[in-house]
């Protein structure tokens, strides 16, 4: 079996390089997605894990989805 214990994704770098080629700040994908700034930099500093609900709202403001974004964080999956 598998244990993906010992490689937790790391999302925030995917979050941070989609809304960086999108050209947003974080206060538009905080306001686009009803979360705070300091939470969607804590994001993006792998400081805090959104639930998957924060993540389809981040995905969401984004124009994205959640399964793109932890794909692009996962470096052995490919979509």
């Amino acid at each position: 079996m598998g244990d993906n214990k010992e490689q937790p994704l790391r999302v925030g770098a995917a979050v941070r390089r989609r809304r960086r080629a999108l050209d947003l700040t974080l206060a538009v994908v905080a306001q686009r997605s009803g979360l705070s700034v300091p939470f969607l930099s804590q994001v993006e500093n792998d400081r805090a894990r959104p639930s998957r609900g924060s993540l389809e709202k981040v995905a969401d403001a984004l124009r994205t989805t959640a399964v793109e974004l932890l794909a692009a964080a996962d470096p052995a999956c490919s979509v």
